[in-house]
């Protein structure tokens, strides 16, 4: 590919993008997938392509499909935050101990990485075992 056929193209992607968070903004979900998946055949690893369509899947009530988006943002922008809190979102509902907490580490890892705080974790933490009536009572230093 050219130097000038890239230019274009990634006009062409910035477009999209931007048509589709526009779509994800006023909840034309079908669109805005439509429109992400043209960003991903110019692009398979546009970050905010990935999350879009999971954001929208998810809001349509389609938890599986949304969470294989959101794996795939992790696999191409492993350091970036929206596709761990994408899974996050999801897994936190779900019964499943292993995912969740195998998910949350891989989170607080970028998140220490970063030199973030830790606090989303806790919080994530705390919405799982108040979602599966688990007893959390966080450890209080004096």
């Amino acid at each position: 590919m050219s130097e000038a056929e890239s230019k274009t193209q990634k006009k062409e992607v910035n477009s999209l993008l931007k048509r589709a968070k526009k779509d994800l903004i006023n909840e034309n979900f079908d669109e805005c997938i439509s429109t992400s998946t043209s960003v991903l055949k110019l692009d398979k690893s546009n970050l905010l392509a990935l999350i879009f369509t999971g954001d929208c899947l998810q809001a349509k009530k389609r938890p599986d499909e949304a969470l294989k988006y959101y794996v795939k943002a992790c696999e191409f922008s492993p350091n970036d935050r929206l596709g761990w809190k994408g899974q996050l979102s999801i897994l936190v509902g779900l019964p499943d101990f292993v995912a969740f907490f195998d998910t949350l580490t891989s989170f607080a890892k970028v998140l220490v990485s970063n030199k973030d705080e830790l606090t989303e974790v806790v919080i994530y933490i705390k919405d799982y075992t108040e979602t599966h009536g688990l007893d959390f009572k966080p450890m209080k230093l004096y």
